[in-house]
């Protein structure tokens, strides 16, 4: 569980995970990562100029009220630390008075293949 107005977790495909954020306001967040759409290019064949994209599914409530399953993507060739929460090369979508942000998501490349369900994705939530 976290407290306060900003926070981020890292989820596995199929995994869920519950927390409090807000300082004076406090939402309860349970947040699911669905699955992925992957349509990026290993990085070692990648010929497309931005790389590809890679579609997040998640399911989230907040307070007890069901939302919509929320779909982030990411770009492939900016690599995760030049991604920030507040850029324009972040994903980010408002939900139950929320920002969450796709920061990052498992790289694909040929040299170290992962299976789907071993995907884990990095959020950041924050209130607006």
């Amino acid at each position: 569980m976290t407290n306060a107005a900003t926070t981020s977790l890292s989820l596995k495909v199929n995994e869920q995970k519950t927390l409090t954020i807000g300082e004076t306001s406090k939402k309860n967040v349970t947040i699911k990562f669905l699955g992925l759409t992957e349509e990026r290019c290993p990085r070692e064949d990648c010929s497309l100029c931005y790389g590809g994209y890679v579609f997040a599914k998640f399911n989230i409530v907040v307070n007890d009220q069901s939302k919509d399953s929320l779909i982030l993507q990411r770009i492939s060739c900016i690599p995760a630390e030049d991604i920030k929460p507040d850029s324009q090369t972040s994903s980010k979508k408002q939900v139950g008075g929320l920002d969450i942000t796709l920061l990052n998501i498992t790289e694909l490349t040929k040299a170290n293949p992962v299976s789907v369900n071993d995907y884990v994705v990095k959020l950041f939530i924050s209130t607006p």
